[in-house]
């Protein structure tokens, strides 16, 4: 992923990052957590822009993204 861009809005942060997905579909995963304590953050909005494809982070910070080829910003909300 490629650091693009981060907000903080008070109790709100959203970070865009940029992934690029070969083949016939890719899979973007990973954990969200909090940069100061490490924790994982839960219910966390993880969004491919300008799309259809969105996910939430269960409890522990994980999710995992399925997209077909292309070029994505995708957006942590939380």
């Amino acid at each position: 992923l490629v650091f693009v861009d981060e907000t903080d809005k008070g109790d709100e942060v959203e970070k865009v990052e940029q992934v690029e997905v070969k083949g016939a579909k890719g899979t973007v995963s990973g954990v969200v957590t909090d940069n100061v304590s490490g924790d994982p953050i839960g219910g966390a909005l993880v969004t491919a822009l300008d799309t259809e494809f969105q996910v939430s982070t269960d409890a522990e910070g994980r999710f995992e993204l399925v997209l077909p080829p292309g070029t994505y910003k995708i957006q942590f909300y939380y």
